[in-house]
C-alpha cells in the first residue's frame, strides 16, 4: 500500500488553497475596482488581516478556536502574507492614523466574527445579524478610511451570512471569504492581476444561503411568499459579469436585538439639554487631534493645532449662549461624561437637536457622532447639509436618534460628538435630544 504525503504536504495545501479561491463570493465591485494592479501601493488593515485564529474559527486547536497565536498553526498563511506575496508594495496598519488619500491606491480591509463553536456563537439576547452592531470596530476603520477617499476592497470573514448594509456602502468591492483556514493566499490570487496584466483566477463562488437585507431578517428563503433578501441564493459576481451595487438603504435595528416590539418607551424628561450655554451635569467639553487622538479638556477657551473652540452670540443674541469652532484640519470636539441611559428616547423617535450658523463652507468632510465607549458609535454625514447651507443663518438641525443605529443608546457617554477632516468655520447652539 503506497504511503500518503505527510499533512500539511505541497499538494495538500495547494489543494486547499484551490478550495479558498473557489468559495470565494463576489458581493460588490464598483467601477471593476477589482482585479488590482500588482504595482499599486497597497494598505492592508483590518481585525482579520494578520490572524489565522479569524481565518480558520471553531473546533481549530481549541473548541473556540480562540486563543492561539499564528505561530501555532504551522506553515499557514495569512491574508496579509499572501497579499505580500503578490504584490510589490504592501504596508500593514492596523489603527490607520495618519493616512491619506495621496499615500495609498487602495485599501484592503479584513473584517469579520471572532472565532466561536456551538452555542457560543448563538445570536440571541440584544444581538442581531447585523455585523456593525456586533463589531463596531469593523464599521468605524471602514469609516476611517472611505473619509479619506483610498478606494476600498472589504473582505469579510465569516461562518454565516450577516447584515453588512453599512459595511457594503463602506466599500468599492466586498467578498464573502467565510473561513479559508490556513491558505490566505488563496484570497490574493483572486484580488490581484499578474504582471502584465492577465486575471490569475476570476471569482467563481455564488451563495449557497441567501444574505439578509435588515438585522432581524433571519428567516428568508427563496420559495417564501415574502422572499425579499439582500442577496439571494446563488448570486455571485465575476470578472467576466459584473454590475454596480447602489447605496443600500441600512435598515438596520438597535442594540436591543430583535424583540424591540416588547420593549415600551421609559420613563423619559420631554427635553434632555446637553447645551445650553451650559453643560449637562457632570459632562464637559474634550478634544483631539493627529497630535493626540486621545484628547484634552476642549471647554470653550480651548485649542489644538487643528481646532480652536470659543464661546458666541446664539440666534437670539445671548452672549456665550453657541460654541464657535474653527477647524483647520482633521479634529474632533465632544460632549463628554458617566454613561447614561438613553435608549428610551430611540424607541420614542426621539432627535439629537442643535442651532447651526455656518462662517465658511466645508472643505472636508462633517459628521456628527454619539459614541457608546470607542470604538462603540455611529456616525450622520453632515456634509452636504453644511455646503448647502446659507453662511450667516441660523438653521435646527434635527437628526433622528434611530440614524445612529450602531450605537448602544443603553450606554452612551458622548451624546454629541463633531469630526471634520478638513478646514470649516460654524457656530452650534442649543443642543438638546427631543422631539
Amino acid at each position: 500500500m503506497a504511503s500518503l504525503p505527510e499533512p500539511g504536504a505541497p499538494e495538500h495545501r495547494a489543494v486547499a488553497r484551490e478550495a479558498v479561491r473557489k468559495s470565494l463570493v463576489l458581493l460588490k465591485n464598483n467601477n471593476k475596482l477589482l482585479p488590482l494592479d500588482r504595482q499599486k501601493r497597497v494598505l492592508v488593515t483590518g481585525r482579520g488581516a494578520d490572524s489565522i485564529a479569524m481565518q480558520a474559527g471553531g473546533w481549530t486547536l481549541t473548541w473556540q478556536g480562540t486563543g492561539n497565536p499564528n505561530s501555532d498553526f504551522g506553515n499557514a498563511t495569512t491574508i496579509l502574507g499572501g497579499i505580500k506575496s503578490a504584490a510589490k508594495n504592501v504596508v500593514f496598519d492596523a489603527v490607520c492614523d495618519s493616512i491619506s488619500k495621496d499615500m495609498y491606491d487602495v485599501a484592503i480591509v479584513v473584517i469579520g466574527e471572532k472565532p466561536y463553536a456551538e452555542y457560543k456563537g448563538d445570536i440571541e439576547g440584544g444581538l442581531t445579524l447585523e455585523h456593525a452592531e456586533n463589531y463596531p470596530e469593523d464599521i468605524a476603520l471602514l469609516k476611517k478610511i472611505k473619509r479619506t477617499g483610498i478606494p476600498v476592497v472589504t473582505v469579510l470573514l465569516s461562518g454565516r451570512p450577516l447584515c453588512v448594509n453599512k459595511e457594503l456602502n463602506c466599500s468599492d468591492a466586498f467578498i464573502a471569504a467565510w473561513l479559508p483556514g490556513s491558505e490566505g493566499a488563496g484570497i490574493a490570487d483572486c484580488l490581484f492581476k499578474t504582471d502584465d496584466g492577465r486575471v490569475v483566477s476570476d471569482f467563481s463562488g455564488t451563495l449557497s444561503f441567501s444574505w439578509p437585507k435588515t438585522p432581524c431578517q433571519a428567516t428568508v428563503n427563496a420559495g417564501d411568499d415574502q422572499y425579499d433578501p439582500l442577496f439571494p441564493v446563488g448570486y455571485g459576481l465575476t470578472y467576466a459579469k459584473d454590475t454596480t451595487i447602489d447605496s443600500i438603504p441600512e435598515f438596520m435595528n438597535n442594540s436591543y436585538g430583535c424583540n424591540e416590539t416588547a420593549l415600551s418607551a421609559k420613563n423619559i424628561d420631554s427635553v434632555l439639554v446637553i447645551y445650553d450655554g451650559n453643560f449637562a451635569e457632570n459632562c464637559g467639553g474634550w478634544m483631539g487631534g493627529p497630535d493626540n487622538w486621545g484628547g484634552q479638556a476642549g471647554n470653550p477657551g480651548a485649542q489644538i493645532p487643528t481646532l480652536d473652540v470659543t464661546t458666541a452670540e446664539d440666534k437670539k443674541g445671548n452672549t456665550d449662549k453657541a460654541l464657535q469652532f474653527k477647524f483647520s484640519g482633521d479634529a474632533y470636539w465632544c460632549i463628554g461624561g458617566p454613561e447614561r441611559d438613553l435608549s428610551g428616547y430611540y424607541i420614542a423617535d426621539y432627535s439629537l437637536a442643535f442651532d447651526m450658523c455656518i462662517d465658511s463652507k466645508p472643505q472636508g468632510a462633517v459628521s456628527i457622532l454619539m459614541v457608546c465607549n470607542y470604538p462603540c458609535q455611529d456616525e450622520v454625514d453632515l456634509t452636504n447639509k453644511l455646503s448647502n447651507m446659507d453662511i450667516g443663518k441660523w438653521e435646527r438641525i434635527y437628526i433622528p436618534l434611530k440614524q445612529f443605529k450602531a450605537a448602544d443608546f443603553l450606554k452612551i457617554n458622548t451624546p454629541f460628538q463633531i469630526f471634520s477632516t478638513g478646514a470649516v468655520s460654524f457656530k452650534v447652539a442649543d443642543i438638546r435630544i427631543e422631539k
